[in-house]
């Protein structure tokens, strides 16, 4: 079952999935006014006029991971790697395929990142520096 055209498509899908993210992703990236990729997720891409794009950029790369971990299982099976690798595979495609179905809210700052670096930014600073002062020379 391995060597058929159908497995050989599905593989071919996962090898084409990374990249096409990729290259749309940043290809929207550049061309979107307001966007900047120095501030903003590319699931922020799915908003506005031109979200669309993303939203089918994330379904299409999903079902292709999908696809792949089909492939993986078909070809890996029994072997080593032809449970785990399939699954984690195949956990990226329904998570893509999730980013898609749930479109991020429109933020001009991810506001989970920004409470987390004004509770604990200080605190973790802090935390840097008594470790850095335990793990340095001692002063006897």
């Amino acid at each position: 079952m391995a060597g058929t055209s159908a497995t050989r498509s599905l593989l071919a899908g996962g090898v084409v999935a990374g990249p096409l993210f990729i290259v749309v992703g940043l290809l929207q990236a550049f061309t979107r006014e307001g966007f900047d990729l120095r501030r903003h997720p590319l699931s922020l891409l799915s908003n506005g006029d031109l979200g669309w794009i993303q939203v089918a950029t994330f379904v299409v790369t999903g079902l292709l991971f999908a696809g792949a971990a089909v492939g993986m299982r078909r070809v890996l099976h029994p072997g080593r790697g032809g449970t785990w690798g399939p699954l984690l595979v195949g956990a990226v495609g329904v998570g893509m395929i999730a980013a898609g179905v749930f479109v991020a809210d429109p933020a001009d700052e991810p506001a989970l990142l920004e409470f987390v670096n004004q509770q604990l930014g200080p605190r973790f600073r802090g935390w840097v520096r008594e470790a850095a002062a335990l793990a340095g020379p001692s002063a006897n």
